[in-house]
């Protein structure tokens, strides 16, 4: 059991380490303040029981407790720890770093909440304030900071407990930019159709437009994730994400595995990318390991921010305002309850399964539902778009070696009866013999109309 001691005017501290070596620290104290040098040495021997390593210049401070949550939040391989870094850096530690973590009350958290408040952006327009998702996504961080810290016992009870007419509403800082951040079916068709923009971003687009995916699920996607031979639609298996920022795969932001229907224009679309613009692009035949839309420069996954860029530029020489990537997610749920899909069915696409209670373990959805929704989808390509089928060509095929080619196994469904939906039979897809191949779907009706 370690000790307190003076040394000259000063108190220091005796305790042994999680190795079981004794360690001399000063405890930041003078003499008369035994009793809180004690409170110290408790708090310290409380850490190194939970086998947290300790470093011992003083008094544990917020600044101190941080930088141990952090590492131990980068060590569990959290997502957001580099976030939660940024935004203790920059609003929590300026007012209270230098505070005990057990001297830290309900009033100091709520005097930060209020500056935030009315605080402005550092790096913006300086009369741009903090958004209200941004203070309490700030408010929230040191939350969990000090709730690890009740849970090391370090503290008796967290200092974050404001009532919730204390934090900003849970509302956009643009009243007005939710209702615009989706794109028209005209917009899309018209990024999966133009030949001004290149044919791997058009299949990109096409991958985020008519699934649903994230940006991160689609980036990650190989071609042994499409099975095109299921019926009637085939079947895409989001189980994977790509991580721009580290640049790595992990498992997605549900952590759960979801099977996404292949709409019968994308379904169009990456055969005819599969047999001639993948293996132009990148100089030999795709394999089942390779990524469906690698980077052009070295094959590896596309980056977000370098995307993003080049999705504003073609929207701009489109003649259409910017908007973000993630409001193609917003687009398919959007186009597709527009046309009668029903949300509890499309939950199951975009969001995984969803589990109110032990009951719901227990459903499964047929595979025919799920794709009864997504054929609800009236996105096709636009005639009169020649490049897909002029790649294609460049392997050598004839019209009518193409045209059953590209069409595959889609049209081998036709077969087996289709989708019965509010529209009428889905089960069937076939190329027009016109130039440019555009995709004509039939039983659709006016549902997936090819105007």
């Amino acid at each position: 059991m370690g000790c307190v001691y003076p040394r000259y005017n000063s108190l220091w501290i005796k305790y042994k380490d999680g190795e079981g070596e004794w360690k001399y620290r000063p405890s930041g104290l003078k003499r008369g303040q035994e009793r809180e040098a004690q409170a110290a040495l408790a708090r310290i021997e409380e850490l190194v029981t939970a086998g947290v390593k300790v470093k011992v210049d003083g008094p544990l401070t917020v600044r101190r407790w941080a930088a141990i949550w952090l590492e131990h939040q980068r060590k569990r391989d959290v997502q957001t720890a580099g976030d939660c870094e940024a935004r203790l850096r920059d609003h929590i530690l300026p007012a209270i770093g230098h505070m005990r973590v057990d001297k830290v009350r309900v009033d100091d958290i709520a005097a930060i909440v209020e500056t935030l408040k009315t605080k402005r952006k550092s790096r913006r327009k300086e009369d741009e304030k903090l958004a209200p998702k941004t203070v309490r996504n700030i408010y929230f961080t040191a939350h969990a900071l000090f709730k690890h810290a009740v849970r090391k016992e370090l503290i008796t009870s967290n200092p974050c407990k404001l009532e919730p007419d204390e934090l900003p509403p849970k509302r956009d800082k643009y009243p007005e930019w939710r209702s615009t951040a989706i794109f028209t079916r005209s917009e899309v068709e018209a990024l999966l159709s133009v030949e001004s923009i290149p044919w791997w971003r058009r299949v990109f687009y096409a991958l985020l437009f008519l699934t649903g995916m994230r940006f991160g699920e689609a980036a990650a996607r190989r071609w042994r994730h499409y099975v095109a031979d299921t019926a009637p639609l085939g079947r895409l298996v989001v189980c994977t994400s790509y991580q721009s920022k580290k640049k790595r795969e992990k498992l997605p932001k549900t952590e759960q595995t979801r099977y996404v229907p292949v709409h019968p224009t994308l379904a169009t679309i990456l055969t005819a990318w599969k047999l001639g613009g993948w293996q132009r692009m990148m100089g030999r035949a795709p394999t089942d390991d390779d990524l469906i839309v690698p980077c052009v420069n070295h094959g590896n996954h596309l980056d977000s921010q370098a995307m993003l860029r080049q999705f504003h530029g073609d929207l701009i020489d489109l003649g259409y305002r910017a908007r973000r990537q993630h409001d193609t997610r917003r687009t398919f749920i959007s186009l597709c309850m527009d046309n009668g899909a029903r949300k509890e069915i499309l939950k199951w696409v975009t969001h995984d399964h969803p589990r109110n209670d032990s009951f719901d373990d227990y459903v499964t959805l047929m595979w025919t539902g799920l794709c009864q929704e997504v054929a609800k989808l009236p996105i096709s390509i636009r005639q009169g778009s020649s490049a897909d089928a002029t790649a294609a060509r460049g392997t050598g095929a004839s019209d009518d070696e193409l045209v059953e080619r590209v069409t595959g196994r889609v049209t081998g469904h036709e077969a087996s009866g289709g989708i019965e939906n509010g529209s009428g039979q889905v089960g069937s897809l076939r190329l027009e013999r016109e130039t440019g191949l555009g995709p004509a779907t039939l039983g659709l009706g006016s549902r997936c109309s090819t105007n």
